[in-house]
């Protein structure tokens, strides 16, 4: 029977291959799984095998581009009952004894004993951890079969065996092993033992075809030959802990530098919130009963006695005025009225904006942060990109079980940059409006004071010019002379 062997789909991404090399010649007898030719496409080479053993017949020459699901050649599987020894084939005459079912079968391949070592998978992964052993010293292992698994800071590895023979561990679990050190040896030469089944491959050969599945192109990183070198590459898959602090602990240590940094910054946001809600909060709650004295006061004597010396910024309004007044009288006891206004008023304006500077004071901060935070998160999520397309170049694989886990520490870097830029940008923006709200309250105070003053001048106005020789008494201060201003 003719067995046609056709290039196997291989990705969705490549559509056609060329076939750089026939391993076998045209008429040579192949045996299953046994490699026929290499094929080469824009982005990796490829394997073709036997499906069936049998004598080749090759259809496409090297170098010719063949698309998914050309005939590349056929396999007559009859011509290999035919090319086998005569003697397999006769009847048996004389019927000898059976060999015993316990006997020990010889090796499939005698190479001696052979060093298994840490694979290296990526520029990034120096080390690895040994976390388990899935055979044990004495075990016969088929080659390909999983002797172990591997763990480092980013994912988890499977160790093959290269050849089929008997494993001797060298390393114990819990041990870590630099990338080359040896893992376990392997016996190539060492019998199989008794009742141990062949591969699947050539349990399976006198199966009918139909039964058969096309084997799978076996994909190798370009420049890479050899089948146990390709063999011994682990195979990797996510990490255990995919969780932000497991992430964070495996991110590089520039990504790390970011998230502290950023970290710290969502730190000073909620300081400064905290801080400021309660400095905001007692100054306003001080001006507003500042506001309800000095807009029921009558004289400016009145408005100083009602607020005291504890009012805040309502009382160093009302004593500012009062000194100005005390500055401003003239030898004969008399104001030049519009020269008080102008002074009151100037002195009063700076007073309002020394307050809300102070109470703006620490605000900017979050400003800054809740600008750069998202811009320092994307550097450390740039960085960590760019670490993860170098591993991708260094490991010679596309796997997303080796890529995936440095891409997701580097987004991690731009969730925390966003987490301490929003906080910042929603708290700025809460105070902004109270400090405007604080003014709005330091301006109605100003402008009670201004018109207490005013008032106070028309009565000494008044009073003087009926009884000419009589002044409007001192307005008494703190320590006699001039009332000192006190701190918000």
């Amino acid at each position: 029977m003719i067995i046609e062997i056709k290039v196997p789909t291989v990705g969705e991404s490549i559509s056609e291959v060329s076939i750089a090399k026939w391993l076998k010649k045209d008429g040579d007898v192949v045996q299953q799984d046994e490699v026929l030719c290499e094929m080469e496409s824009e982005k990796a080479t490829f394997e073709l095998n036997a499906e069936k053993a049998g004598v080749l017949k090759i259809l496409a020459a090297e170098g010719a581009t063949l698309k998914i699901g050309d005939v590349a050649c056929t396999i007559d599987t009859d011509g290999a009952v035919a090319s086998a020894p005569k003697a397999a084939a006769t009847p048996a005459a004389t019927p000898e004894p059976a060999a015993p079912a316990a006997a020990p079968q010889a090796p499939a391949v005698n190479k001696g004993t052979i060093d298994i070592k840490v694979p290296t998978v990526g520029e990034s992964i120096s080390e690895v951890t040994l976390i388990k052993w899935l055979r044990q010293t004495g075990d016969y292992v088929e080659r390909d079969e999983v002797l172990c698994e591997l763990e480092s800071e980013k994912a988890t590895f499977e160790l093959n065996a290269e050849e089929a023979g008997v494993l001797k561990t060298v390393a114990k679990e819990g041990d870590t092993l630099k990338v080359g050190d040896v893992a376990c040896q392997i016996d190539t030469a060492a019998l199989r033992p008794a009742g141990k089944a062949q591969p699947a491959p050539q349990q399976s050969a006198t199966k009918p075809a139909a039964a058969q599945p096309a084997p799978a192109a076996v994909v190798q990183a370009p420049g890479t030959t050899s089948a146990p070198e390709a063999s011994s590459i682990a195979k990797a898959t996510l990490p255990h802990n995919l969780s932000p602090w497991g992430m964070f602990m495996s991110a590089d240590w520039v990504v790390k530098g970011v998230m502290i940094g950023l970290a710290f910054a969502s730190l000073v946001t909620w300081t400064v919130w905290l801080a400021k809600s309660l400095e905001i909060a007692g100054s306003k709650a001080r001006l507003s009963k500042a506001l309800r004295g000095i807009t029921g006061a009558r004289r400016l004597d009145d408005a100083a006695q009602a607020l005291g010396k504890g009012a805040g910024i309502g009382g160093v309004l009302v004593r500012a005025a009062s000194e100005e007044l005390e500055m401003s009288r003239q030898d004969d006891g008399g104001y030049d009225p519009a020269g008080v206004k102008e002074r009151v008023e100037s002195r009063l304006m700076r007073l309002q904006a020394q307050a809300g500077r102070r109470l703006s004071r620490g605000t900017g901060v979050l400003a800054t942060i809740g600008s750069t935070a998202p811009f320092v998160g994307l550097f450390g999520t740039v960085w960590g990109i760019m670490n993860s397309f170098i591993g991708i170049s260094e490991a010679q694989t596309t796997n997303l079980a080796v890529v995936a886990p440095g891409i997701a520490e580097a987004l991690l870097a731009t969730a925390v940059g966003l987490i301490a830029a929003i906080p910042a940008v929603v708290i700025y923006n809460v105070f902004a409006r109270s400090i405007t709200g604080y003014r709005q309250g330091l301006a109605d105070a100003a402008a009670g004071v201004q018109r207490l003053v005013s008032r106070d001048l028309d009565r000494v106005a008044s009073v003087r010019a009926e009884r000419p020789h009589v002044s409007m008494p001192a307005a008494k201060t703190t320590n006699g002379h001039q009332a000192p201003s006190v701190a918000l």
